[in-house]
């Protein structure tokens, strides 16, 4: 029989397996198909720095490549901070959106998109920084409104993601109706609900700090999750401080976020419905679950990112509709399984 061990290991080979292949999938579909041979050879002329005046190969080497590539991180990045975020609030329906870090970039983004054409300051930010700053002030205004009158505890931090949530998403919706142009809605909307259409080697390289930096933190301190997890009162039984550890891995999660969401838009439900497969797949221990949850959510963004550009190709969908769609009917289930 075989140890748990060495199932998880199997395990991730075959997922390690199955996310190579969707990325050479995500590579060779788009407006206008490739072949194998003709993707295999531009992702190889890629990593090997390899010139060439190919049309395909160019493409692919600059475009389909490093969008494939940062789906997987980004996908790595929201599942693993979701394995956290649920552990800390105690709360298997949690999201690392919770935290109000979506709304908050994309207010930042949307103002960049509506006034910066008449304004050189937010011109020279740019929509990804003027996403990033919107997110690092969600972050400071949930801090603020979940330590007013005493410590920070999971449940101030839900209601004040909320409130800061409902504050920044009926913003972006004002800013939204501001635009002077149709064009100015539709890039909105369309970055609003995520996109990796827009991917570069230099998102794909600050993506991959980002999540590796991240991922690292989160399995030395995995053993600190799991006590934080039996409650205050036992962790400090263990020898474990909740508040030291808990705003610092807090803290961990919302920027990871902040930057994936300045990147790519919100790409919703990953972070949510991924934690429970991974537990599925190979139990509760934060240590265990975190690389599968990795795997998972790379394998799960590339291969929504994938459909929405057949879907009603030539042109594209939102990756964030399509991961509502199926995300939709998985929380219906777990809220099913839980309400039990």
């Amino acid at each position: 029989m075989l140890t748990k061990h060495r199932q998880r290991l199997i395990l991730g080979i075959a997922l390690i397996v199955a996310l190579t292949c969707s990325i050479v999938v995500a590579v060779i579909v788009g407006a206008t198909d490739v072949s194998l041979s003709a993707a295999l050879e531009g992702i190889n002329a890629t990593l090997t720095g390899h010139a060439t005046d190919d049309v395909d190969t160019q493409i692919i080497g600059q475009v389909r490549f490093p969008r494939a590539v940062l789906g997987a991180i980004v996908g790595a990045g929201l599942g693993t901070c979701g394995v956290i975020t649920q552990s800390l609030l105690r709360n298997p329906l949690g999201d690392p959106y919770i935290l109000g870090i979506s709304s908050g970039a994309s207010t930042g983004a949307a103002t960049v998109i509506v006034f910066g054409a008449s304004s050189s300051i937010l011109s020279a930010l740019g929509i990804t920084i003027g996403a990033f700053l919107g997110a690092l002030i969600s972050i400071f205004l949930v801090t603020l409104l979940a330590s007013a009158g005493g410590r920070i505890t999971p449940t101030r931090i839900i209601f004040a993601g909320m409130a800061v949530t409902y504050f920044f998403s009926a913003t972006t919706s004002l800013i939204t109706l501001m635009a002077k142009t149709a064009a100015g809605t539709k890039s909105v909307m369309f970055w609003t609900l995520g996109s990796l259409s827009n991917a570069s080697w230099h998102d794909v390289a600050l993506a991959g700090i980002v999540v590796a930096a991240a991922i690292t933190s989160f399995m030395i301190w995995g053993r600190r999750v799991d006590i934080l997890n039996l409650g205050d009162d036992a962790a400090i039984s263990l020898g474990t401080s909740p508040r030291i550890y808990r705003n610092l891995l807090f803290l961990i999660v919302a920027l990871s976020i902040a930057v994936l969401v300045s990147l790519t838009g919100a790409i919703g439900f990953v972070g949510l419905v991924v934690p429970h497969v991974a537990k599925q797949l190979v139990g509760s221990p934060t240590r265990a679950a975190l690389p599968i949850a990795a795997l998972c959510g790379a394998l799960l963004v590339v291969i929504a990112d994938t459909c929405t550009r057949i879907v009603i190709r030539p042109a594209e969908i939102p990756i964030g509709i399509l991961t509502a769609l199926v995300g939709t009917p998985m929380l219906m289930a777990l809220i099913k399984k839980y309400s039990k």
